[in-house]
């Protein structure tokens, strides 16, 4: 082979390398690049709204590919002022550096900083009676596909919430045990997507207000069953879907 054909052959084994090489790394890229929603019912029948907020957003800002391109963002169910429409409360861009870049310490600061943030915003969010949850968890979904989620993009939907849906008859009916006759809606799909629903027991009964004993969420005679049976069978993916009691120390289902 000539001096020239080697320098070719080289030069074209180096490329095909090089080319091989960024495809990995932009596959990678893609496929472990995660992004959060994180949906609160902000009905007067959900208690601590504010340290659950926390507690989710610190479990997200730990989730295995959050990294720079990555983003939290909080929605609140909405109300009659917005056609039951969710609201943005706020959107966090996950910093450029992370703990092995920056220091343990500093990583540690950020985090409680957003977490101070986010409990600053809380602050000014008004209670509602209304409890349009089930629109909330869909815009998040939505949300989550916007910023480039796909069936191999390990994306997560943490929802506060009592699971107590008042906007959707179809829903509430069937939270309530009564017949649906085929009207829930049509399913959401959470293809790639990890949803967990925290706070289910986090709920305020009755309570009295000026002498007047108001009643927030639907007695549970028959437990928590029902609530998790009829919000499975919203999701197109139901195996996808886990609930837990509580939001603080939230975990991500394994599935």
């Amino acid at each position: 082979m000539t001096t020239a054909k080697a320098v070719i052959a080289i030069a074209l084994g180096c490329g095909a390398t090089g080319g091989f090489l960024s495809w990995r790394y932009l596959t990678f890229h893609n496929l472990t690049l995660s992004q959060v929603v994180e949906v609160l019912d902000r009905s007067e029948s959900v208690t601590e709204l504010n340290r659950g907020a926390q507690a989710i957003l610190r479990r997200s800002l730990e989730l295995p590919g959050m990294r720079k391109g990555s983003s939290v963002t909080v929605l609140a169910t909405g109300e009659a002022t917005t056609a039951n429409e969710p609201v943005l409360v706020v959107r966090y861009e996950v910093p450029v550096s992370r703990q092995a870049l920056e220091g343990k310490a500093k990583a540690l600061a950020r985090k409680e900083e957003l977490t101070r943030d986010l409990a600053a915003r809380l602050k000014g969010l008004k209670r509602t009676r209304v409890s349009p949850i089930f629109i909330a968890v869909k815009r998040g979904v939505e949300q989550l596909r916007a910023r480039g989620c796909t069936a191999d993009t390990p994306c997560y939907l943490f929802v506060k919430t009592d699971g107590e849906e008042l906007a959707d008859p179809g829903i509430r009916d069937a939270l309530r045990g009564r017949a649906t006759k085929g009207r829930l809606p049509a399913l959401i799909h959470n293809e790639g997507i990890q949803v967990v629903f925290c706070g289910i027991s986090e709920t305020a009964g009755e309570v009295r207000e000026g002498g007047i004993k108001q009643s927030y969420t639907q007695s549970r005679d028959s437990g928590l069953d029902r609530v998790r049976d009829v919000w499975m069978r919203l999701f197109a993916s139901p195996e996808k879907v886990s609930f837990e009691p509580f939001c603080d120390g939230v975990a991500v289902a394994k599935k």
